[in-house]
């Protein structure tokens, strides 16, 4: 009888786990993900290979604000932040992988198909184009999406971005 009630308590336990919604994919890189601030970044992955920054004047861009671009680049890793017009704020708003060296919430370059699939589960999206396939997953905000590039069944690209317009 015991065994009967934890069984039936397991099964309902697990049968309200899938039926909840997913809250969207946190997609982090050494603990960096969509919205990490500028000191974040450095202090877990270093110093960048090269840095690049531009200012946007108000009325110039689809906000109306000033703002400041700026991207840092790591081997096989690009990261792209924005702020204000006088770079305070600076956060994350992109994010692009392109080498193994860099593990992005359990997955990197080369993991085969059903290994992102079993990490992440199913895409809300499929894309096949010119030898490609890419797959799309919602983020933990609604203006960012995942997207997770493959060639012959294996990781190719990883891009976490979020629309900004």
């Amino acid at each position: 009888m015991r065994d009967l009630f934890l069984c039936a308590m397991f099964l309902i336990i697990t049968g309200a786990s899938f039926g909840q919604t997913s809250k969207g994919l946190d997609l982090r890189v050494n603990n960096v993900g969509w919205n990490s601030t500028y000191a974040t970044v450095t202090k877990q992955l270093g110093k960048p290979l090269k840095v690049k920054k531009s200012t946007m004047k108000a009325g110039n861009h689809c906000t109306g604000d000033a703002q400041t671009f700026m991207t840092l680049t790591y081997r096989g890793l690009e990261v792209s932040l924005i702020g204000d017009g006088r770079g305070k704020g600076m956060r994350v708003y992109e994010m692009l992988v392109t080498d193994k060296r860099w593990l992005a919430s359990g997955i990197r370059i080369g993991t085969d198909v059903e290994g992102v699939k079993g990490e992440f589960g199913e895409p809300n999206e499929v894309v096949d184009q010119d030898g490609t396939s890419t797959f799309y997953y919602h983020a933990t905000d609604e203006s960012t999406q995942v997207s997770i590039e493959f060639r012959d069944g294996k990781v190719t690209k990883i891009l976490v971005a979020e629309s900004i317009c």
